[in-house]
Protein backbone atom coordinates (compact mmCIF):
# COMPACT_ATOMS: atom_id res chain seq x y z
CA UNK A 1 0.00 0.00 0.00
CA UNK A 2 1.14 3.27 -0.96
CA UNK A 3 1.94 5.69 1.44
CA UNK A 4 -0.15 9.14 1.50
CA UNK A 5 1.56 12.48 1.81
CA UNK A 6 -0.52 13.11 4.73
CA UNK A 7 0.64 10.28 6.36
CA UNK A 8 4.24 10.85 5.48
CA UNK A 9 4.18 14.35 6.70
CA UNK A 10 2.69 13.14 10.12
CA UNK A 11 5.64 10.42 10.47
CA UNK A 12 7.81 12.77 9.59
CA UNK A 13 6.97 15.41 12.10
CA UNK A 14 7.09 12.30 14.72
CA UNK A 15 10.28 11.26 13.69
CA UNK A 16 11.78 15.02 14.48
CA UNK A 17 9.98 15.52 17.59
CA UNK A 18 11.79 11.81 18.64
CA UNK A 19 15.15 13.38 16.94
CA UNK A 20 16.93 12.59 20.05
CA UNK A 21 15.29 10.04 21.24
CA UNK A 22 16.77 6.57 20.24
CA UNK A 23 14.20 3.98 21.66
CA UNK A 24 11.63 5.98 19.59
CA UNK A 25 13.14 5.98 16.73
CA UNK A 26 13.97 2.41 16.34
CA UNK A 27 11.53 0.67 14.30
CA UNK A 28 10.01 4.07 13.13
CA UNK A 29 7.95 3.86 9.89
CA UNK A 30 10.17 6.64 8.54
CA UNK A 31 13.35 4.24 7.57
CA UNK A 32 10.93 2.06 5.45
CA UNK A 33 9.21 5.07 3.97
CA UNK A 34 13.07 6.33 3.22
CA UNK A 35 14.11 3.21 2.29
CA UNK A 36 17.32 2.62 4.60
CA UNK A 37 16.10 -0.64 6.49
CA UNK A 38 17.48 -3.88 6.65
CA UNK A 39 20.81 -2.42 7.93
CA UNK A 40 20.65 -3.40 11.43
CA UNK A 41 18.44 -1.38 14.21
CA UNK A 42 21.60 0.97 15.12
CA UNK A 43 22.78 1.77 11.82
CA UNK A 44 18.74 2.01 10.70
CA UNK A 45 18.01 4.97 13.45
CA UNK A 46 21.93 6.31 12.48
CA UNK A 47 20.88 6.67 8.55
CA UNK A 48 17.49 8.40 9.71
CA UNK A 49 18.88 10.75 12.00
CA UNK A 50 21.67 11.16 8.88
CA UNK A 51 19.10 11.68 6.16
CA UNK A 52 17.06 14.15 7.96
CA UNK A 53 19.31 16.48 9.25
CA UNK A 54 20.93 16.44 5.34
CA UNK A 55 17.41 17.72 4.38
CA UNK A 56 17.20 20.32 7.00
CA UNK A 57 20.97 21.47 5.75
CA UNK A 58 19.59 21.92 2.29
CA UNK A 59 17.00 25.03 3.76
CA UNK A 60 20.82 26.88 5.16
CA UNK A 61 20.97 29.90 2.96
CA UNK A 62 24.45 31.65 2.43
CA UNK A 63 26.48 32.81 5.41
CA UNK A 64 26.11 36.62 4.09
CA UNK A 65 22.39 36.34 4.97
CA UNK A 66 21.50 38.11 8.39
CA UNK A 67 20.73 35.96 10.97
CA UNK A 68 16.95 37.42 11.20
CA UNK A 69 16.60 37.84 7.71
CA UNK A 70 13.62 35.90 6.70
CA UNK A 71 15.39 33.48 4.27
CA UNK A 72 16.77 32.13 7.30
CA UNK A 73 13.52 31.30 9.01
CA UNK A 74 12.72 27.96 7.58
CA UNK A 75 16.25 26.67 8.50
CA UNK A 76 16.61 28.27 11.88
CA UNK A 77 13.44 27.04 13.00
CA UNK A 78 13.89 23.19 11.96
CA UNK A 79 17.26 23.45 13.17
CA UNK A 80 16.80 25.31 16.32
CA UNK A 81 13.02 23.10 17.26
CA UNK A 82 14.15 19.85 16.15
CA UNK A 83 18.21 19.80 15.86
CA UNK A 84 19.06 21.83 19.12
CA UNK A 85 15.66 21.32 20.87
CA UNK A 86 15.00 24.46 21.54
CA UNK A 87 11.51 25.44 22.95
CA UNK A 88 8.76 27.43 20.95
CA UNK A 89 9.51 30.37 23.23
CA UNK A 90 13.04 30.31 22.95
CA UNK A 91 12.37 30.15 19.25
CA UNK A 92 10.32 33.53 18.99
CA UNK A 93 12.64 35.53 21.08
CA UNK A 94 15.76 33.92 19.69
CA UNK A 95 14.02 34.87 16.15
CA UNK A 96 11.74 37.73 17.43
CA UNK A 97 8.65 36.64 15.81
CA UNK A 98 5.40 36.41 17.30
CA UNK A 99 3.43 33.35 18.20
CA UNK A 100 1.65 33.55 15.17
CA UNK A 101 4.07 34.43 12.93
CA UNK A 102 6.42 31.22 14.69
CA UNK A 103 3.63 29.00 14.10
CA UNK A 104 2.98 30.19 10.91
CA UNK A 105 6.60 29.86 10.05
CA UNK A 106 6.81 26.65 11.35
CA UNK A 107 4.15 24.98 9.37
CA UNK A 108 5.77 26.38 6.06
CA UNK A 109 9.31 24.88 6.99
CA UNK A 110 7.22 21.22 7.52
CA UNK A 111 5.58 21.57 4.50
CA UNK A 112 8.96 22.47 2.77
CA UNK A 113 10.85 19.78 4.51
CA UNK A 114 8.36 17.20 3.73
CA UNK A 115 7.97 18.20 -0.30
CA UNK A 116 11.66 17.37 -0.05
CA UNK A 117 11.84 13.81 1.54
CA UNK A 118 8.58 12.84 -0.43
CA UNK A 119 10.53 13.81 -3.85
CA UNK A 120 12.77 11.06 -2.40
CA UNK A 121 10.73 8.90 -2.61
CA UNK A 122 12.82 6.14 -4.32
CA UNK A 123 15.89 6.62 -2.18
CA UNK A 124 19.18 5.89 -3.42
CA UNK A 125 19.57 3.15 -1.06
CA UNK A 126 16.65 1.39 -1.89
CA UNK A 127 16.95 -2.19 -3.09
CA UNK A 128 20.45 -1.74 -2.27
CA UNK A 129 22.09 -4.86 -0.90
CA UNK A 130 23.82 -3.62 2.61
CA UNK A 131 27.26 -4.38 1.65
CA UNK A 132 27.19 -2.11 -1.50
CA UNK A 133 25.49 0.78 0.41
CA UNK A 134 27.84 3.75 1.07
CA UNK A 135 29.48 3.98 3.97
CA UNK A 136 29.06 7.21 6.82
CA UNK A 137 32.19 8.87 5.73
CA UNK A 138 31.36 11.46 2.54
CA UNK A 139 33.52 11.60 -0.19
CA UNK A 140 35.14 14.89 -1.04
CA UNK A 141 37.80 14.67 -3.72
CA UNK A 142 35.57 14.53 -7.47
CA UNK A 143 35.45 11.38 -9.45
CA UNK A 144 35.70 12.15 -12.98
CA UNK A 145 32.31 10.75 -15.00
CA UNK A 146 31.01 9.70 -11.90
CA UNK A 147 29.41 10.96 -8.21
CA UNK A 148 30.65 13.86 -5.48
CA UNK A 149 29.23 13.65 -2.51
CA UNK A 150 29.43 16.52 0.03
CA UNK A 151 28.44 16.12 3.66
CA UNK A 152 25.13 17.77 4.64
CA UNK A 153 24.73 21.39 3.30
CA UNK A 154 26.88 20.61 -0.25
CA UNK A 155 25.33 19.36 -3.41
CA UNK A 156 25.54 16.08 -4.66
CA UNK A 157 26.54 15.87 -8.66
CA UNK A 158 25.98 13.26 -10.57
CA UNK A 159 25.43 11.90 -13.84
CA UNK A 160 21.54 12.10 -14.44
CA UNK A 161 19.45 9.98 -17.33
CA UNK A 162 16.60 13.51 -17.28
CA UNK A 163 13.94 11.00 -19.38
CA UNK A 164 14.29 8.49 -16.91
CA UNK A 165 14.01 11.18 -13.72
CA UNK A 166 10.80 13.07 -15.37
CA UNK A 167 9.00 9.58 -15.84
CA UNK A 168 9.75 9.03 -12.08
CA UNK A 169 8.63 12.50 -11.33
CA UNK A 170 5.58 11.91 -13.75
CA UNK A 171 4.72 8.46 -11.60
CA UNK A 172 4.85 10.41 -8.44
CA UNK A 173 2.66 13.45 -9.41
CA UNK A 174 -0.35 11.23 -11.27
CA UNK A 175 -2.63 10.26 -8.65
CA UNK A 176 -2.67 14.44 -8.08
CA UNK A 177 -2.68 14.75 -12.10
CA UNK A 178 -5.92 12.33 -12.59
CA UNK A 179 -7.73 14.04 -9.21
CA UNK A 180 -7.52 17.28 -11.11
CA UNK A 181 -8.41 15.55 -14.47
CA UNK A 182 -5.05 16.53 -16.02
CA UNK A 183 -3.26 14.11 -18.58
CA UNK A 184 0.16 13.67 -18.24
CA UNK A 185 2.39 12.62 -21.35
CA UNK A 186 6.25 12.40 -21.55
CA UNK A 187 7.31 13.36 -25.27
CA UNK A 188 7.81 10.40 -26.98
CA UNK A 189 10.74 12.57 -28.66
CA UNK A 190 12.25 13.84 -25.46
CA UNK A 191 16.01 13.40 -26.49
CA UNK A 192 17.98 11.02 -24.00
CA UNK A 193 20.20 13.52 -22.63
CA UNK A 194 22.72 12.84 -19.75
CA UNK A 195 23.08 15.85 -17.03
CA UNK A 196 25.76 16.75 -14.55
CA UNK A 197 23.77 17.78 -11.03
CA UNK A 198 22.33 17.44 -7.94
CA UNK A 199 19.75 14.74 -8.23
CA UNK A 200 17.46 15.97 -5.59
CA UNK A 201 17.36 19.56 -5.76
CA UNK A 202 16.32 19.04 -9.76
CA UNK A 203 13.59 16.63 -8.77
CA UNK A 204 12.22 18.76 -6.51
CA UNK A 205 12.30 21.69 -8.62
CA UNK A 206 10.47 19.62 -11.37
CA UNK A 207 8.18 17.99 -8.91
CA UNK A 208 7.28 21.45 -7.51
CA UNK A 209 6.84 22.86 -10.77
CA UNK A 210 4.55 20.38 -11.76
CA UNK A 211 2.64 19.92 -8.59
CA UNK A 212 1.95 23.83 -9.61
CA UNK A 213 1.12 23.51 -12.50
CA UNK A 214 -1.33 20.72 -11.92
CA UNK A 215 -3.42 22.41 -9.18
CA UNK A 216 -3.94 25.32 -10.98
CA UNK A 217 -5.23 23.74 -14.34
CA UNK A 218 -8.49 23.18 -15.03
CA UNK A 219 -8.25 19.61 -16.83
CA UNK A 220 -6.37 19.13 -20.10
CA UNK A 221 -3.32 17.89 -21.09
CA UNK A 222 0.51 18.92 -19.33
CA UNK A 223 3.22 17.48 -21.62
CA UNK A 224 6.81 17.17 -20.82
CA UNK A 225 10.32 17.41 -22.78
CA UNK A 226 13.61 17.34 -22.43
CA UNK A 227 16.10 18.94 -24.97
CA UNK A 228 19.67 20.75 -25.02
CA UNK A 229 20.15 24.81 -25.94
CA UNK A 230 23.10 25.91 -26.12
CA UNK A 231 25.26 25.57 -22.53
CA UNK A 232 21.99 24.12 -20.88
CA UNK A 233 19.66 21.36 -20.78
CA UNK A 234 16.07 22.72 -20.84
CA UNK A 235 13.06 20.63 -19.13
CA UNK A 236 9.48 21.97 -20.91
CA UNK A 237 6.19 21.74 -18.97
CA UNK A 238 3.47 22.33 -21.99
CA UNK A 239 0.03 22.97 -20.56
CA UNK A 240 -2.84 23.51 -22.69
CA UNK A 241 -5.77 24.56 -20.91
CA UNK A 242 -7.23 26.67 -18.67
CA UNK A 243 -5.33 27.87 -15.53
CA UNK A 244 -7.05 29.53 -12.50
CA UNK A 245 -5.16 32.61 -10.16
CA UNK A 246 -2.06 31.23 -7.96
CA UNK A 247 -2.89 31.39 -4.28
CA UNK A 248 -0.58 32.45 -2.15
CA UNK A 249 0.85 28.41 -1.30
CA UNK A 250 1.37 27.90 -4.92
CA UNK A 251 3.22 31.00 -5.12
CA UNK A 252 5.73 29.82 -2.48
CA UNK A 253 6.11 26.40 -3.98
CA UNK A 254 7.13 28.00 -7.33
CA UNK A 255 9.52 30.52 -5.79
CA UNK A 256 11.32 27.22 -3.63
CA UNK A 257 11.73 25.85 -7.44
CA UNK A 258 13.38 28.90 -8.08
CA UNK A 259 15.27 29.17 -5.40
CA UNK A 260 16.45 25.40 -6.37
CA UNK A 261 17.43 25.98 -9.35
CA UNK A 262 19.39 28.84 -9.09
CA UNK A 263 21.33 26.79 -6.49
CA UNK A 264 21.71 24.70 -9.57
CA UNK A 265 23.00 27.42 -11.64
CA UNK A 266 19.59 27.22 -13.60
CA UNK A 267 16.52 29.39 -13.80
CA UNK A 268 12.89 29.08 -13.90
CA UNK A 269 10.93 30.97 -16.88
CA UNK A 270 6.93 30.89 -17.32
CA UNK A 271 5.34 31.87 -20.50
CA UNK A 272 1.45 32.44 -20.44
CA UNK A 273 -0.72 32.66 -23.15
CA UNK A 274 -2.59 35.03 -21.82
CA UNK A 275 -2.77 36.55 -18.06
CA UNK A 276 0.04 35.73 -15.36
CA UNK A 277 0.79 33.98 -12.24
CA UNK A 278 -1.85 36.31 -10.15
CA UNK A 279 -5.06 35.80 -13.02
CA UNK A 280 -6.55 32.98 -14.89
CA UNK A 281 -4.29 31.98 -17.99
CA UNK A 282 -5.23 29.89 -21.28
CA UNK A 283 -2.30 27.94 -21.29
CA UNK A 284 1.06 27.66 -19.26
CA UNK A 285 4.39 27.16 -19.90
CA UNK A 286 7.17 26.20 -17.64
CA UNK A 287 10.99 26.44 -18.77
CA UNK A 288 13.83 24.60 -16.52
CA UNK A 289 17.13 25.41 -17.50
CA UNK A 290 19.97 23.74 -15.76
CA UNK A 291 23.90 24.08 -16.96
CA UNK A 292 25.15 21.43 -19.13
CA UNK A 293 28.07 21.41 -16.46
CA UNK A 294 29.71 22.97 -13.60
CA UNK A 295 31.58 26.19 -13.80
CA UNK A 296 35.36 25.35 -14.53
CA UNK A 297 37.60 27.71 -12.66
CA UNK A 298 41.70 27.52 -12.78
CA UNK A 299 43.53 28.29 -10.64
CA UNK A 300 46.92 29.24 -11.01
CA UNK A 301 49.15 29.21 -7.96
CA UNK A 302 52.56 27.52 -6.89
CA UNK A 303 51.47 27.28 -2.92
CA UNK A 304 50.11 23.70 -2.77
CA UNK A 305 48.06 24.62 0.54
CA UNK A 306 46.71 27.59 -1.44
CA UNK A 307 45.01 25.50 -3.98
CA UNK A 308 43.74 22.91 -1.65
CA UNK A 309 42.62 25.71 0.19
CA UNK A 310 40.23 27.27 -2.52
CA UNK A 311 39.33 23.33 -3.83
CA UNK A 312 37.68 23.46 -0.47
CA UNK A 313 35.95 26.41 -0.54
CA UNK A 314 34.42 25.25 -3.43
CA UNK A 315 33.33 22.02 -2.40
CA UNK A 316 29.28 21.97 -2.87
CA UNK A 317 29.33 24.78 -5.28
CA UNK A 318 28.05 24.81 -8.57
CA UNK A 319 31.55 24.55 -10.05
CA UNK A 320 34.82 22.77 -10.72
CA UNK A 321 38.03 23.63 -9.78
CA UNK A 322 40.95 22.91 -11.65
CA UNK A 323 44.78 23.86 -10.27
CA UNK A 324 47.78 24.61 -12.54
CA UNK A 325 51.14 24.53 -10.15
CA UNK A 326 52.92 26.68 -12.45
CA UNK A 327 52.53 29.72 -14.63
CA UNK A 328 53.51 27.47 -17.25
CA UNK A 329 50.81 24.60 -16.81
CA UNK A 330 48.55 27.96 -16.40
CA UNK A 331 49.15 29.09 -19.63
CA UNK A 332 48.70 25.58 -21.30
CA UNK A 333 45.57 24.46 -19.44
CA UNK A 334 43.92 27.77 -20.25
CA UNK A 335 44.57 27.15 -23.75
CA UNK A 336 43.41 23.86 -23.50
CA UNK A 337 40.37 24.15 -21.33
CA UNK A 338 38.83 27.78 -22.13
CA UNK A 339 37.69 27.91 -18.13
CA UNK A 340 34.81 30.03 -17.24
CA UNK A 341 37.44 32.21 -14.99
CA UNK A 342 41.09 32.32 -13.72
CA UNK A 343 42.16 33.12 -10.43
CA UNK A 344 45.77 33.92 -11.06
CA UNK A 345 48.95 33.96 -8.14
CA UNK A 346 51.73 37.04 -8.44
CA UNK A 347 54.77 35.32 -6.57
CA UNK A 348 55.81 32.38 -9.17
CA UNK A 349 59.24 30.87 -9.95
CA UNK A 350 59.65 31.39 -13.90
CA UNK A 351 56.99 32.83 -14.54
CA UNK A 352 55.11 35.56 -12.30
CA UNK A 353 51.78 36.25 -12.58
CA UNK A 354 52.39 39.57 -14.46
CA UNK A 355 53.76 36.97 -17.29
CA UNK A 356 50.96 34.81 -17.31
CA UNK A 357 48.35 37.48 -17.26
CA UNK A 358 50.05 39.46 -20.20
CA UNK A 359 50.22 35.96 -22.00
CA UNK A 360 46.76 35.25 -21.42
CA UNK A 361 45.45 38.59 -22.57
CA UNK A 362 47.56 38.53 -26.02
CA UNK A 363 46.34 34.88 -26.56
CA UNK A 364 43.10 35.27 -28.87
CA UNK A 365 42.34 32.11 -27.33
CA UNK A 366 42.30 33.06 -23.80
CA UNK A 367 41.52 37.06 -23.95
CA UNK A 368 38.21 36.56 -23.30
CA UNK A 369 38.66 34.97 -19.90
CA UNK A 370 37.94 37.01 -16.71
CA UNK A 371 40.95 36.72 -14.87
CA UNK A 372 41.22 37.22 -10.69
CA UNK A 373 44.67 38.05 -9.82
CA UNK A 374 44.98 36.89 -5.54
CA UNK A 375 48.14 38.18 -4.33
CA UNK A 376 49.50 39.14 -1.14
CA UNK A 377 51.12 41.79 -2.87
CA UNK A 378 48.72 44.82 -2.64
CA UNK A 379 48.81 46.00 -6.24
CA UNK A 380 45.24 46.13 -7.55
CA UNK A 381 45.40 49.56 -9.76
CA UNK A 382 48.57 47.11 -11.56
CA UNK A 383 46.46 44.47 -11.87
CA UNK A 384 43.18 46.26 -13.31
CA UNK A 385 45.50 48.53 -15.82
CA UNK A 386 47.05 44.97 -17.36
CA UNK A 387 44.08 43.41 -18.20
CA UNK A 388 42.41 41.74 -14.52
CA UNK A 389 38.64 41.77 -14.14
CA UNK A 390 39.18 41.97 -10.07
CA UNK A 391 41.94 41.20 -7.72
CA UNK A 392 41.70 39.58 -4.46
CA UNK A 393 44.11 40.67 -1.53
CA UNK A 394 45.65 37.68 0.58
CA UNK A 395 44.99 35.86 2.91
CA UNK A 396 40.75 34.91 1.26
CA UNK A 397 38.09 33.65 3.47
CA UNK A 398 35.70 31.19 2.15
CA UNK A 399 33.20 34.23 2.16
CA UNK A 400 35.16 36.58 0.00
CA UNK A 401 35.97 34.15 -2.24
CA UNK A 402 32.98 32.79 -3.36
CA UNK A 403 31.48 36.01 -3.64
CA UNK A 404 34.52 37.01 -5.92
CA UNK A 405 33.86 33.98 -8.02
CA UNK A 406 30.11 34.44 -8.35
CA UNK A 407 30.01 37.63 -9.91
CA UNK A 408 31.72 36.01 -13.17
Amino acid sequence: MLLSRDKFSQQLKDALIHFHDYAHLQNHPLIEALGICHIGNNADVQGLRRVLLEAIERFKPSDTIPFHASERRAYEILNLRFIEHASPCEIMQELALSPAQYYREQRKALDALTDLLWCQAEHPWRDVEPANRPTEEPITAAIPGGKTEYPYAGYNYERIALKELLAQVMQGIQALAQEHQVALELDPNTEPLVTSTDRTLLRLSVFSVLSHIVLRACGGKLTVTASQEYSHDVIKLAYAGLVSEADNEQIQKLEMARSWLQQLGGHLHLEYGSGNLHHAATHLVAYLRIPICPKTILVIDDDEATLQLFTRYASGQDVQIVSASSGAEGIQLASKMTPALIVLDVMMPSHDGWDVLLTLKHNPDTMHIPVIVCSVLNEPELALSMGASEFLRKPVDRIRFLATIRRW
